[in-house]
């Protein structure tokens, strides 16, 4: 097996443009699929957060008494769809916002008191429990806690939400399709870069039928240069789209978009270069069957 590798390096290096451009090529196509199977592992981790509960946050108006701050904060907690509800005391959500802030004394410093108000955090049924809300519940239920005089103002994401799984379907759709473009793409690309080889050793490949060369002895490598080719492109795209997240999760302010985002599993990594070896070998098969045949 160590001759077989060697050769196919060696033909690798020999065709070192036409190679470099297949592995570029499939380094790109993993990229762009890689980007959609990012998305997809993150936003299935976020509906994943959808159906463990709705956070709704009720802003209280300035000056309410703690007495009845503790009868609103026993009404909500009665209400159907409830499931637990948070007081969070405007010093605490100062707190709060300097945690999530790399620097907060440059910007909270200049505030004359603190700006922010005291809050309830609402979490609805849990998406495990058969009386889990739905989009249209969750409105309802907000707007019945924004008819209480002491509720100022109420957020909560159902806009966000109806916006995201539109996206996100659309997202699924053309990653589907960009996935079917991807395997014939690749396919087609190291198939073409073999054939090339095929066509440059086509007089050594005669001679060594002549004296005897057994088929594997002639296949193994090219096989070997489609996994090759394909494992080395496959993990440039990986790499390239990892250093985009890490410079993308540096440059954004810690807290800012208020979800946690993580990259790809090692298994997913796995996966996609293993696939990509595979889909290489694919496309020496069908060179070698059409350019090789007894």
């Amino acid at each position: 097996m160590t001759s077989y590798l060697k050769r196919a390096i060696k033909d690798i290096r020999d065709n070192a443009f036409v190679s470099s451009v297949t592995i570029i090529t499939v380094g790109l196509l993993v990229l762009m699929i890689s980007t959609f199977i990012l998305f997809w592992d993150n936003a299935g981790r976020i509906m994943e957060d959808w159906r463990k509960g709705i956070r709704i946050m009720a802003y209280l108006k300035t000056d309410i008494a703690d007495e009845a701050i503790d009868v609103l904060m026993k009404k909500i907690q009665e209400t159907e769809g409830v499931n637990e509800v948070r007081f969070i005391s405007k010093q605490q959500a100062l707190e709060l916002l300097k945690e999530h802030m790399d620097h907060p004394g440059s910007i909270l410093d200049s505030l004359e008191g603190n700006p922010l108000p005291n809050a309830f955090e609402i979490m609805t049924a849990s998406g495990s429990d058969d009386n889990a809300l739905t989009l249209q519940q969750v409105e309802a239920l907000a707007i019945n806690i924004k008819t209480y005089s002491e509720v100022d103002q109420v957020e909560y994401g159902q806009q966000w939400l109806k916006r995201f799984y539109s996206i996100f379907d659309l997202f699924r759709l053309v990653g589907f399709a960009m996935g079917g473009i991807f395997v014939l793409a690749a396919i087609l690309i190291i198939a073409n870069t073999i054939r090339l080889v095929i066509y440059t050793r086509q007089d050594e490949l005669q001679v060594m039928r002549l004296v005897g060369a057994y088929d594997k002895f002639i296949k193994i490598p090219f096989y070997l240069q489609g996994v090759i080719q394909a494992g080395l492109g496959s993990s440039i795209g990986i790499l390239i789209l990892y250093a985009g997240y890490a410079y993308l999760v540096s440059s954004v302010e810690k807290g800012f978009l208020m979800i946690d985002f993580y990259f790809l599993s090692l298994k997913a990594w796995l996966f996609i270069i293993a696939s990509s070896m595979l889909l290489g070998m694919l496309g020496c098969f069908l060179s070698l069957t059409k350019y090789l045949k007894d």
